[in-house]
């Protein structure tokens, strides 16, 4: 949510829920099929299921960070702008003072 509130893009935001749900599925699955499973039993028959959680989380967690910095460094140039087209006018102003 915090990346949407930054962004303002819809479809951003919707590839990381359904991502973020897929891996609240993968979840599920550990929780239905290792229950009745030892650990290294589970880990033999599922290491996919694993590795595929795993990933999951590393992509939704690194796509937030990058979208976080992308935000963050589009607001810091924004206001940089803003900063020298308000010191231009300032200057602006003061010079016409001077020359009239």
């Amino acid at each position: 949510m915090r990346v949407y509130r930054l962004s303002s893009q819809i479809w951003y935001t919707l590839l990381i829920c359904a991502l973020s749900l897929l891996r609240f599925g993968t979840s599920l699955a550990f929780l239905v099929v290792g229950l009745p499973l030892s650990v290294p039993t589970f880990v033999e028959k599922y290491k996919w299921l694993i590795i595929t959680n795993s990933c999951l989380a590393a992509i939704v967690d690194i796509g937030n960070s990058m979208a976080m910095c992308f935000c963050l460094a589009k607001a810091q140039k924004d206001s940089a702008i803003k900063r020298c087209v308000v010191e231009h006018s300032q200057y602006m102003s003061i010079d016409d003072k001077h020359t009239s």
